[in-house]
């Protein structure tokens, strides 16, 4: 199968905490990874991010709203062989949110972000496919 990152569809209320995790699946032995999560800062606050990858340094960072960003890596030449959920984003969903779906998106922002190997010193990128989720304000 292909390799991916995708974000998870969840729900709430408005006022409420909403988690919604972050997976990799076939993973190829990456050695870190940066990626942009988007959201619609009209719906939702962002509250933080905790790494699930063991043995990972972790970071995130959200300095423009609507905009998250999650990075991962493993030091000492190490790959990261994780599978599954690797990050859990927790929002607050406004409490004028309007019922409805909210996008996720899930990109590479710019230069800073990238899924990458590390080979000879270098840090090639890896293709793989980066697929968004939802929240659905009930």
């Amino acid at each position: 199968g292909d390799f991916e990152f995708f974000l998870s569809c969840a729900q709430a209320k408005a006022g409420e905490e909403v988690t919604v995790s972050l997976s990799i699946k076939n993973n190829p032995s990456v050695a870190g990874y940066s990626v942009t999560v988007c959201y619609d800062p009209q719906v939702l606050t962002f509250v933080d991010c905790k790494n699930k990858v063991s043995g990972g340094f972790a970071v995130s960072n959200s300095t423009e709203k609507g905009k998250v960003r999650v990075m991962c890596t493993v030091m000492g030449g190490n790959v990261l062989s994780h599978e599954g959920v690797s990050d859990e984003l927790t929002f607050t969903v406004k409490s004028d949110a309007p019922a409805g779906t909210s996008e996720l998106g899930l990109i590479l922002a710019d230069a800073a972000d990238s899924v990458y190997k590390t080979e000879n010193g270098a840090m090639p990128p890896v293709a793989c496919a980066l697929r968004g989720g939802a929240v659905t304000v009930k």
